[in-house]
């Protein structure tokens, strides 16, 4: 499920992105700056059940994109190299779920 929201959301952040930079705008939504670079080190700081909304976004930035579908709230994020981000949070604001890359980056915390 979670892969098909991500080629999905890809799809229409691919679409959103390219009019985007016909546009001449790209710099600013792309957030080109380090703390929008999706990094291995980064990724290892996100943990399922633990780290917040607000910890996610001292991290990474604003998101590209938000979604909220079944009461789930999605975040995704993609770097300057397309390199992409997904989490879902729960009803708290606390990471349920991630992937990066397709796959999950670290496995569930206690």
């Amino acid at each position: 499920m979670i892969r098909n929201i991500l080629l999905v959301a890809a799809a229409i952040a691919f679409s959103y992105m390219l009019s985007i930079m016909l546009m001449g705008c790209a710099t600013d939504r792309l957030a080109l700056h380090e703390k929008a670079a999706i990094s291995d080190s980064k990724i290892l700081k996100i943990q399922k059940g633990r780290s917040t909304r607000e910890e996610i976004r001292g991290i990474f930035g604003e998101p590209f994109d938000t979604v909220t579908l079944n009461g789930k709230e999605s975040w995704f994020y993609k770097d300057i190299n397309l390199k992409p981000l997904y989490l879902e949070f729960d009803k708290n604001g606390v990471v349920s779920d991630f992937e990066s890359n397709g796959k999950d980056s670290v496995p569930e915390t206690d």
